[in-house]
């Protein structure tokens, strides 16, 4: 790192990229995106995290949610509300979807959400997935569905020396890799690349510091994970494959990590002149200016 702050130093920018370009990470599949292939009809989106927040704004605002477009992830398709809100876009970025996982539990419930998402889609809706698995059995699958059209997000990890002004310009044209620590920085970053005027985030809770727990005799770290649909225990992986536990440290660097993509998609939006506002019932993002959902009418 300080060999780098050296160079950036003294020298000039064009040889900067290239050296970035000869040096940046081996092994990483050639670059492939076609994001810019959504098609908006309106200006305003909605972002539903799967918070224990989300409970309340499902039940008292759902017409406002069935009028709008609306972005979900992760296991929203298992529960009651996606074939009545009928999301335009849904998005699957986490490896273990296409990966496997190593607890058969929560693999069992990934091949649900996979198959819900075949027999429940009965409408058109853009799936987000991972450019590195568009050859994946599983995402095959998913393509089965004539109204699932699957985009493909470049998410390959290129350390660069780039201003931010010229980041911003990268990200414009997904040829580098957007905050992505968690589903909902990428779904905020997807909204803003299409340019969305208005980007609404609820059941943005990002709690996950409320919910960690140690175990006291071996360890082992865990989290009582609440969604808006149920609580579960889960351990803590680093590698959806294979057993290996996170520590501690390792799952509070990832969340503050977390929180701070906020703040650089903040002026993400800021660059391309338009508005993130968070309209979670509760929420630990600190970065957007709140407003309620109803302001939304």
């Amino acid at each position: 790192m300080k060999i780098k702050n050296i160079l950036k130093s003294f020298i000039p920018p064009i040889f900067l990229y290239i050296l970035n370009f000869l040096t940046r990470n081996k092994g990483l599949p050639p670059f492939y995106s076609t994001i810019d292939r959504h098609i908006k009809t309106s200006d305003k989106i909605i972002i539903l995290g799967n918070g224990p927040s989300l409970k309340a704004q499902l039940t008292n605002s759902i017409d406002i949610l069935k009028s709008n477009i609306c972005v979900c992830v992760n296991s929203f398709v298992l529960t009651e509300y996606y074939s009545i809100i009928k999301p335009k876009v849904y998005i699957l970025i986490d490896p273990a979807y296409f990966e496997g996982y190593a607890v058969p539990e929560v693999d069992k419930e990934i091949i649900t959400v996979l198959d819900n998402l075949v027999s429940k889609t009965t409408w058109d809706i853009d799936l987000i997935v991972c450019s590195k698995y568009k050859n994946n059995d599983r995402v095959q699958k998913l393509i089965s569905n004539p109204h699932i059209n699957v985009l493909f997000i470049n998410l390959d990890k290129y350390d660069t020396f780039y201003s931010k002004e010229k980041q911003f310009e990268l990200f414009n044209k997904n040829k580098i890799e957007a905050p992505s620590q968690t589903v909902l920085n990428t779904a905020v970053y997807l909204s803003i690349f299409w340019r969305y005027k208005t980007i609404i985030l609820i059941g943005a809770d990002t709690s996950w510091h409320e919910e960690v727990r140690i175990d006291q005799e071996t360890n082992e770290l865990y989290y009582e994970d609440e969604h808006f649909y149920g609580l579960q225990k889960r351990i803590s992986y680093n590698n959806p494959k294979i057993k290996i536990p996170n520590r501690l440290h390792q799952d509070f660097f990832a969340i503050a990590r977390a929180l701070e993509y906020y703040w650089l998609l903040r002026e993400y939006a800021d660059y391309n002149y338009v508005s993130v506002y968070n309209a979670s019932e509760k929420s630990w993002i600190d970065a957007f200016e709140r407003k309620k959902l109803t302001d939304f009418k």
